[in-house]
């Protein structure tokens, strides 16, 4: 509580207990990762996020969404795109038409889901 008190602009005790209660749930390992998609999601910072590796059919946008389980077909991605929901590495992608020509990337679909993907 002390640490809270000095900064709880930080939140540390909401933190702490988002962790424990997790972690109590489904594991240490799982709570880890909320943590880090946490952190990345309102803090900037996208180091820790675990890479999920997909093989799309090409390069194309709604490809990648599609291969990575994001979204469950081509013309709710394309709405989704056309609506500004859709970021690669912190730009957002207006153009349903567009290639990713990056191997490693974060994408965010919408506001709460980040991942951060290798194309193989």
């Amino acid at each position: 509580m002390a640490k809270h008190n000095e900064r709880p602009e930080d939140r540390y005790a909401q933190k702490t207990l988002a962790y424990e209660y997790v972690k109590d749930l489904h594991g240490e390992e799982e709570a880890n990762k909320a943590k880090a998609k946490s952190e990345a999601l309102f803090g900037g910072s996208t180091e820790d996020l675990e890479a999920t590796p997909i093989t799309p059919e090409s390069r194309n946008i709604l490809d990648i969404m599609i291969a990575a389980d994001l979204i469950p077909s081509k013309s709710e991605g394309r709405r989704l795109v056309e609506q500004g929901g859709v970021s690669v590495d912190g730009e957002k992608v207006t153009d349903p038409k567009a290639e990713i020509d990056k191997d490693e990337f974060v994408l965010q679909k919408g506001k709460k889901k980040i991942v951060k993907l290798i194309i193989k």
